[in-house]
């Protein structure tokens, strides 16, 4: 026999909340777990609710709130049942109540229904058997079992007056993901206008009526950045449809510094489905291309001109999007140079669509391409494009490190990412700028060649302008070259014998490397 544990704090909770308004009147999930046979009921969860003369109905929005919550873990267990209150008309199902619990076992035979009339201190668990014929679970009045917030109180199902029970099924494990919306969101399907508007000396037989009916194709997947519409047809409902909103939650992708890929959920929104055509039943929406960043979750409800309401499931639309990455972080490239790296795009969800590439406007004597400048990601793989950077040899052409962006742009959707180019270079300076000497004597200069970072080239050094043969120089280097890495000193050195001419002489240092040219003028005065 299907047995039903509650936790004593769960009634408490719902009587503590009734009393907080002002007719008693709140609605709300049921959480908890099965086990076995055993359905156990650890918390009430409250939530908003619209109300009108016929009664209240859970409010979409929160709907949507639980679900995440349950999925994010924040909430522990699975949504096994509902409940509202009948303040003074006592613990009973009404018509409204048993099509609202008909169609929450279609998910679950293991969905309850607790109804709590907070005046006459009275509570009732409730289910349906096989032949969709109410049954009450024992404990219809309220029997605490101590003070303490963790004591379980066992009601069994009543085996008198009531049709055989439902048979017991077999233990199942906790509902999946899909199932968590789909019980969540069953409670906005049926727009239940819950009793406990009616006394219990005005109870009528229900109106007839048919609740609108929702066709509806789901969109599955979308493109970034390209706008999505969404068409539902509606017809029925008590006195035709008076209006049909699609609500959303749209998500954007991230990429974080250090590369991993992410979502920013946004929050819910509601918007209204407008006519197609006037006089038609059909009914569309179109999610803006600012919107299509990332996966879409949406359901679609109808509202008759009664106000029943009728819900969807959650539905989710795969946004297919792409990822832009350097495969380097820097790239060197000196004077006179050409270097390449690579370009990757990404596809996301199945992207595979073409992506124009370009960088932009680069310093002074630097040239960036991209090549090819259009490329389409294959099915299940990603394709490369060739950054291609030249930095010009001649005088003005920047030198240092700067951010170069690569753009990549599909439709209404652009991403990027930078490389850091270095364009090394290095400064000279020779001390005394003038020597003067008599005939024999050697004349020294002092030289200072600061390279900047990654400045890896080989310098070279040639000195025009001397007197006569006889006069011979060095910069004690082997073929006077030298590769530099670092702040280093020289020293150049000019020779002279008593048969070179006396006079002054100006003479020109040229030192290159790296496609970096200096000329320094120095003079020499001979004595």
């Amino acid at each position: 026999m299907t047995s039903l544990n509650v936790d004593s704090k769960v009634i408490d909770k719902i009587i503590e909340s009734s009393n907080k308004t002002e007719d008693g009147r709140v609605i709300g999930l049921l959480i908890g777990s099965v086990e076995g046979d055993e359905i156990s009921v650890q918390d009430a969860i409250q939530t908003r609710h619209l109300e009108d003369e016929r009664g209240i109905k859970i409010h979409p929005t929160d709907i949507a709130e639980i679900a995440q919550k349950l999925l994010d873990k924040k909430l522990r267990g699975n949504v096994i049942g509902w409940f509202h209150t009948h303040p003074g008309y006592g613990a009973y199902m009404s018509d409204v109540d048993v099509q609202t619990q008909r169609v929450l076992q279609q998910f679950s035979p293991f969905m309850v229904s607790l109804v709590v009339d907070p005046k006459k201190k009275e509570a009732k668990f409730f289910t349906l058997n096989e032949d969709n014929k109410v049954k009450e679970f024992r404990g219809g009045k309220l029997n605490r079992v101590g003070k303490d917030v963790n004591a379980i109180q066992r009601l069994r199902e009543s085996a008198s007056t009531a049709p055989p029970p439902y048979p017991t099924a077999p233990s199942k494990p906790p509902l999946s993901k899909r199932q968590v919306y789909l019980l969540i969101t069953t409670l906005v399907l049926v727009g239940v206008l819950l009793a406990g508007i009616f006394t219990v000396f005005a109870l009528k037989a229900p109106a007839v009526y048919t609740l609108p009916t929702i066709q509806h194709t789901p969109v599955q997947k979308g493109e970034v950045g390209k706008e999505i519409t969404l068409k539902a047809k509606v017809t029925g409902g008590e006195g035709g449809i008076h209006n049909v909103t699609l609500s959303y939650e749209w998500s954007e992708w991230t990429l974080s510094d250090e590369g991993t890929l992410s979502t920013i959920e946004h929050p819910w929104k509601t918007a209204l489905m407008l006519l197609v055509a006037a006089g038609g039943d059909e009914y569309a929406y179109t999610i803006p291309s600012s919107e299509v960043a990332g996966d879409i979750d949406y359901f679609i409800t109808a509202f008759d001109k009664a106000e029943h309401t009728v819900s969807t499931v959650i539905y989710t639309i795969k946004v297919s999007d792409f990822q832009l990455e350097a495969e380097t972080d820097t790239l060197i490239v000196h004077l006179g140079e050409t270097q390449r790296a690579s370009v990757v795009v990404k596809p996301i969800n199945e992207f595979q669509s073409p992506v124009e590439l370009r960088v932009e406007k680069t310093p002074y004597g630097i040239q960036a391409t991209v090549k090819p400048s259009s490329i389409t990601p294959p099915k299940g793989g990603e394709v490369k494009a060739t950054l291609e950077i030249s930095a010009a040899d001649y005088p003005g052409t920047f030198r240092g490190q700067f951010d170069l962006l690569i753009y990549g742009k599909s439709g209404k959707a652009e991403h990027k990412t930078q490389i850091t180019v270095v364009v090394p270079y290095y400064e000279v300076t020779v001390s005394p700028s003038s020597v003067t000497i008599t005939k024999g004597q050697t004349a020294t200069y002092d030289i200072k060649i600061n390279p900047s970072q990654h400045f890896t080239k080989e310098v070279s050094f040639t000195l025009s302008g001397l007197p006569s043969e006889e006069t011979g120089w060095e910069i004690a280097l082997k073929g006077n070259k030298v590769t530099i890495a670092s702040a280093t000193d020289l020293a150049l050195k000019i020779t002279t014998t008593q048969k070179t001419p006396t006079g002054t002489y100006n003479l020109t240092l040229k030192i290159e490397g790296g496609g970096v040219k200096n000329q320094i003028t120095l003079t020499l005065t001979i004595k």
